[in-house]
């Protein structure tokens, strides 16, 4: 039988879009054609699929394998296929109906041609948008260093089988970047390439395939082969003798891919990303900078070469983009929340769990941040410089605010964003089982660790109760302790428990409440209650009646001067570090004075008091031009009491009542 194409398809755990795909196949308007399927170990129920098709149409070919890789599913295809002519489908994709006969006829026509392109439609199912890809080119193009050869895959293409089998044109045997080596064998060995301006594949872009997992888990092998096709790429180069045509056209692609995998593929550890570097380096240092031709491409180049680390993200920044443990035992995984406003006042917190540390703990510390200064993580990293038992890395939120839109709570809720970040805790720090969330706002005067290795008895969340049930009474007590079970500012998190509630479901809830209302709601009934000590709150003594209201074990706290709490909140109004002669202030300043932001805090300070110094200086000047005037504002009261009948003097009368207003106004805000 005269078998004209050869599709072949490496299939590995598509169930979902393996049945369109095959259908898109069968349904071809040229029907002398031969679907190689090779089941690369899929686990789910492509097996199934593929058994059922190939019942029902004798041109499937099924063929089995353990889990190799789509390289090696595609070269056993080629070894298999007996078409005339080669063309590549992935399991996840689709072609449509004309795709194989037209592709055919213009290869059938066009003799000298060995490789042929058509376009692409792009279906990015996340976002739910197509958009037609075209070709840079149309018609038949003489193939050489200065042609673009299309996209960089092996499945928007037609082959002839003769022209592969002759220069034994196969595919790397690995997972990312397979096609590479293929198709530059391929345009380096042919004279012709004919581009056929025609949408006649639909490729569907998805989260899990091999391509998009490798950007989300920046896959470091994927240097590795970028180093092996390089290579590669050099040696066929050299032993066709296409090296001085092809040479800058090489290092422009290659170099291309190093920039790229330095920004978007690599793992955190800046270790791995140094040595990477000086990999390529050295590879590159076997050529010249006068093969490139591009000015940006020489930049790079003398970057590289000369191992420029920080030009590539090759040193420690102490960003993290998925906070992985970084101790292996001991660990007191703790999570803050800060943006630039609040960074001198966390430092605070963080000097006092440093001086209240124990040396047999290991202190692991992400700040989840929004806009805070190169600067400001320099000072708080100074601050555990020195300290083995301490790490900190920053985990930038920009992508969880836009993607959540909680930016837009704000103007209804009046909160500070920072404290809509406790939210994606359990999202963030997935690869953890527990962590310790702190306020900023906060002291410790005891090791946090004590308060972390808390037995959470299966609970998702072990925080303080809400100090606020306590001071109310009557329908107020009620209505708070259903609404307000639990205080937010310390909370100790079970991971795998907090993340059965899902993060939509904690945004839809912010979206009505605010950050403490959700986590009351969401985790109502599984919390366990830790003891008041760690949460106590600097404004409980403004509340009349104190005293009549809290337990006493509770009260003690605030009125027993020898009794020291766990863990102080500076809630409320006025704020520590506007005013330092409230409760436990001393303690507050004492654990400021030793960071690094101590000047940078007093300079706030100052300008506070300065601000409201002038203030005082603008409502003494209205009281003594109110004193000035005192017999005009007395006249102005007795005449806006008396009746006017015509449009003038009513006026009048209104213009008499303002100046009432106003002299009321002076009298309730001029308090000197």
């Amino acid at each position: 039988k005269d078998i004209k194409t050869s599709i072949i398809v490496p299939i590995y755990n598509v169930e979902q879009y393996l049945p369109k795909c095959l259908d898109s196949l069968i349904g071809q308007t040229l029907k002398d054609i031969e679907i190689i399927c090779i089941n690369d170990g899929s686990t789910d129920n492509c097996a199934k699929i593929l058994a059922d098709y190939a019942a029902k149409d004798d041109r499937i070919i099924v063929l089995n394998q353990k889990n190799s890789g789509p390289g090696v599913a595609r070269n056993r295809g080629l070894d298999t296929a007996k078409g005339r002519y080669i063309q590549f489908l992935d399991a996840d994709d689709y072609y449509e109906p004309e795709c194989c006969e037209e592709m055919y006829n213009l290869m059938e026509k066009e003799t000298d041609v060995n490789v042929a392109c058509f376009g692409t439609n792009v279906i990015d199912i996340a976002h739910k948008e197509e958009k037609k890809e075209k070709l840079q080119h149309c018609g038949k193009v003489k193939a050489g260093a200065d042609m673009i050869f299309g996209k960089n895959c092996s499945w928007d293409k037609i082959y002839r089988k003769a022209f592969l089998d002759k220069y034994n044109i196969r595919f790397l045997k690995d997972n990312y970047y397979e096609d590479i080596v293929f198709l530059w064998r391929c345009k380096t060995r042919t004279e012709w390439i004919y581009f056929h301006d025609k949408i006649l594949i639909n490729y569907i872009k998805r989260s899990h395939s091999l391509t998009n997992n490798l950007v989300e888990k920046r896959d470091d092998t994927a240097f590795a082969l970028l180093l092996k096709f390089s290579q590669q790429i050099y040696d066929d180069l050299m032993e066709t003798g296409k090296w001085n045509e092809y040479k800058t056209p090489y290092l422009q692609y290659i170099m291309e891919h190093f920039v790229r995998l330095s920004r978007f593929f690599l793992k955190d550890d800046w270790r791995e990303k140094k040595d990477y570097t000086d990999n390529f380096a050295s590879f590159l240092s076997n050529f010249s900078i006068d093969d490139i031709s591009d000015e940006n491409d020489k930049k790079h180049f003398r970057s590289i070469v000369n191992r420029n680390y920080y030009a590539y993200g090759a040193y420690n920044t102490f960003e993290t983009e998925r906070p992985q443990p970084t101790f292996d035992n001991n660990s007191v995984n703790i999570a803050f929340g800060a943006d630039k406003n609040t960074i001198p006042y966390l430092s605070v917190a963080l000097q006092s769990l440093i001086d209240n540390s124990s040396a047999e703990n290991n202190y692991d510390i992400v700040i989840l941040y929004q806009g805070i200064a190169d600067w400001q993580k320099r000072f708080l990293l100074s601050q555990i410089r020195g300290k083995d038992n301490f790490a900190i890395r920053f985990f930038n939120m920009a992508n969880y605010v836009k993607q959540s839109d909680i930016a837009n709570l704000l103007t209804e809720t009046g909160i500070n964003i920072v404290d809509y970040f406790k939210l994606f805790t359990g999202d963030i720090f997935r690869n953890y089982d527990k962590v310790l969330y702190l306020d900023w706002d906060l002291i410790a005067n005891r090791d946090v660790g004590e308060l972390y290795k808390t037995d959470m008895d299966g609970h998702a969340v072990a925080v303080c109760p809400d100090i606020y049930v306590s001071l109310t009474d009557g329908e107020n007590k009620k209505h708070m302790s259903e609404t307000l079970g639990f205080d937010t500012g310390i909370l100790l998190i079970d991971i795998h428990k907090f993340n059965e509630n899902k993060l939509e479901h904690l945004i839809e809830l912010a979206k009505k409440n605010t950050e403490h209302d959700v986590l009351n709601i969401a985790f109502t009934n599984r919390y366990m209650p830790l003891p008041q000590e760690w949460n106590a709150q600097v404004h409980v003594k403004y509340y009349r009646g104190y005293r009549q209201m809290l337990p006493k074990e509770i009260l003690a706290l605030y009125d027993e001067y020898e009794i020291l709490p766990a863990a102080v909140r500076y809630t409320e109004q006025p704020k520590i570090w506007e005013n330092p002669c409230i409760q436990w202030g001393d303690l507050w300043w004492r654990y400021a004075a030793k960071t690094p932001f101590y000047p940078e805090i007093l300079k706030r300070y100052v300008q506070s008091e300065t601000d409201k110094t002038k203030a005082d200086y603008a409502d003494m000047l209205l009281l003594t031009e109110y004193r000035k005037n005192r017999m005009k504002y007395l006249y102005y009261s007795v005449m806006s009491r008396i009746f006017f009948f015509s449009d003038k003097q009513r006026k009048r009368k209104e213009h008499y009542k303002e100046k009432v207003k106003e002299a009321r106004r002076i009298m309730a805000t001029a308090k000197l």
